[in-house]
């Protein structure tokens, strides 16, 4: 059975946990009824027993998942990743907006690969049948919702039953349903996983009564804008992101302009970037560049 979290927390904390019972008695008593004639020792008289330390060779052998099938489970749980539907962190990308069924601030998520995303390699969960309980309790709510959602839209997660982790190659591209559940993935393998996540919103609220029943696969494809997740946390890290580069570049004997970034292109196109990506349009406290002042004097 899965470990409790009361596990988990202890094996965090103290780096062990006990799996009470794990090795059948009728396991127990065949391997150890003949202990005392390999040692060569009497059982009952303590002043045989010459060493007070022995490491015994093996002399049979069955697979660990028969020998102790629960604590078997426990490191396989340990050691790999917990099943998709125990994992944390599922959501839709949506923290940026009243939520409502129609609502058209996130109509596609997009997963664009810049690296290979290998097995055990981190690659994001999808719950595929997690999407009809979002979009029901959504319906039942047309008064909308704010953030946070975890308590609320995600609860059922544990009871999804088709589960796909993202598995790519650099370049390969993921276009998802905006109602979608994901998380990401354990990363077993350490290798740097670089993806962007962009969405594609839309002008007007989606119409979901049509009179002439004629609705798109993927909700309408004029795409307007796409528009980052938590926008000002991401675009904080410009300043020292481009201080990095441009002293790596300096350290490499190359130019500033060598360094491929639009806050160090001219103010209008400082500008245009923060227009189309909806930095103009109001969204929280977080500065708003609109020179490249702002960023590098």
């Amino acid at each position: 059975m899965p470990l409790t979290q009361a596990q988990r927390d202890h094996f965090l904390e103290h780096g062990w946990i006990k799996i009470p019972n794990a090795i059948s008695k009728p396991i127990i008593d065949e391997w150890t009824k003949n202990v005392w004639v390999r040692l060569g020792w009497d059982e009952h008289d303590k002043a045989t027993w010459e060493e007070e330390y022995v490491k015994m060779p093996r002399h049979r052998e069955i697979p660990v998942q028969e020998f102790a099938p629960s604590a078997w489970e426990a490191m396989c749980e340990i050691h790999e990743s917990p099943p998709p539907q125990e994992l944390r962190g599922w959501h839709h990308d949506n923290d940026w907006y009243r939520q409502f069924l129609d609502s058209s601030g996130n109509a596609l998520t997009i997963v664009h690969c810049f690296t290979d995303v290998p097995p055990r390699g981190g690659g994001t969960w999808l719950a595929e049948d997690g999407i009809e309980a979002i979009a029901k309790y959504l319906y039942d709510h047309p008064d909308g919702l704010d953030p946070p959602f975890e308590k609320i839209l995600y609860t059922h997660i544990k009871d999804c039953q088709k589960f796909v982790q993202v598995e790519a190659k650099a370049g390969d591209t993921f276009i998802l349903h905006g109602l979608l559940p994901h998380t990401h993935g354990v990363n077993h393998l350490h290798f740097a996983r670089i993806i962007t996540n962009p969405h594609v919103n839309m002008v007007d609220p989606f119409n979901l009564n049509r009179s002439d029943g004629n609705y798109p696969l993927f909700f309408p494809l004029l795409m307007f804008r796409y528009h980052p997740r938590t926008a000002p946390f991401k675009r904080s890290r410009v300043e020292p992101e481009l201080r990095r580069m441009l002293e790596h570049a300096q350290a490499n004997g190359l130019p500033p302009s060598s360094v491929d970034s639009v806050y160090l292109q001219s103010n209008e196109a400082i500008k245009r970037h923060e227009e189309r990506n909806g930095y103009d349009q109001p969204h929280g406290p977080g500065p708003i560049a609109y020179s490249k002042k702002d960023y590098h004097g």
